[in-house]
């Protein structure tokens, strides 16, 4: 393999991106399977703890409680309901009905537009060049690119929890600069430097 000289360090890009398919199942999913555990939306609250009526059979003894009316289908084709993973806790339970409506409470606003997840990736620009092929005289320029990256990264998370995640990227691609041989001085020039790209 041809060894590379004189390598430099270029510019460093930070991107920002909205993931448009998050993965966010580990707060919960959407349903149409109403049953114990499930929230109903339009109720906004568990199926088991919705009030409605004893139900009696035809001598007037009560056999069950009325199931609790609902409209299949939460405004134009949405589940009706949705089953929070609510920390894996059991159904029933304080903590399953408390964590469960935190989970719900965050999906709707995220269906809402409230907040969303993003994507960042720290991009260093690496230039260097290789002797010619074919034992010709000169060099060929060539270039790369160090990169790392974080999704899941919500949006209202605050200033400082995105500052600590670009910041822990940057650091990534330090190591990585480090170990090709780069100076500490001419990796932090570019790293100092990044230019943020947004796109929303």
């Amino acid at each position: 393999m041809k060894k590379c000289v004189d390598l430099s360090i270029g510019t460093t890009t930070i991107r920002r991106e909205i993931d448009e398919y998050p993965d966010l199942s580990f707060y919960g999913e959407y349903t149409s399977d109403i049953k114990p555990g499930v929230i109903i939306r339009e109720h906004n609250e568990f199926y088991e703890k919705i009030h409605t009526e004893m139900e009696r059979d035809i001598d007037g003894r009560f056999i069950g409680k009325k199931e609790p009316e609902y409209s299949h289908f939460y405004g134009r084709n949405e589940y009706p309901g949705f089953k929070p993973y609510a920390g894996g806790e059991k159904i029933g339970t304080k903590e399953y009905y408390l964590s469960g409506m935190a989970d719900y409470e965050r999906m709707e606003k995220y269906n809402r537009n409230h907040w969303y997840m993003i994507n960042i990736v720290v991009t260093t620009h690496v230039y260097g060049k290789i002797p010619s092929m074919d034992d010709k005289p000169g060099y060929t320029e060539i270039s790369d690119t160090i990169s790392n990256s974080l999704s899941n990264v919500e949006s209202d998370g605050g200033k400082e929890y995105l500052d600590e995640s670009i910041s822990d990227l940057k650091s990534e691609n330090k190591a990585d600069l480090l170990k090709m041989g780069f100076s500490e001085a001419e990796i932090d020039q570019s790293l100092n430097n990044a230019e943020t790209k947004e796109e929303w």
